[in-house]
């Protein structure tokens, strides 16, 4: 599968991102997961590390040092059933999303076999 991202046509199995992230449920101030507290950002790879739909697109149209707030139906986000105890069912969530950097998915998988 193929994608349009920034003029560009990119494999979407190719693409990690460096982001710091955090995760609300609408109109609550404490996030339900962060990376604020963490020394080093979040290493995700698109397909296989971002388990929310709507984060995975909304990367998608980010660029390198932008900073973005989504906010996802459930459809989008964790469903019908939601994710017990931290989200309810049918819970709209925000998330506070900043990409650092992009990587090359085979670059870094390659990295990862070294060790």
């Amino acid at each position: 599968m193929s994608y349009i991202l920034f003029g560009l046509l990119a494999s979407y199995k190719l693409i990690s991102f460096t982001v710091h992230f955090s995760g609300f449920i609408e109109y609550s101030d404490t996030p339900f997961e962060t990376t604020s507290h963490l020394k080093y950002p979040r290493m995700m790879k698109l397909g296989r590390d971002v388990t929310l739909y709507g984060l995975e697109l909304g990367l998608l149209t980010m660029k390198k040092g932008e900073f973005s707030r989504f906010l996802f139906m459930p459809k989008y986000a964790y469903g019908d059933l939601g994710c017990p105890p931290h989200i309810p069912p049918l819970a709209m969530v925000l998330y506070e999303v900043q990409v650092l950097d992009f990587l090359d998915s085979a670059q870094v998988d390659e990295f990862m076999d070294l060790s």
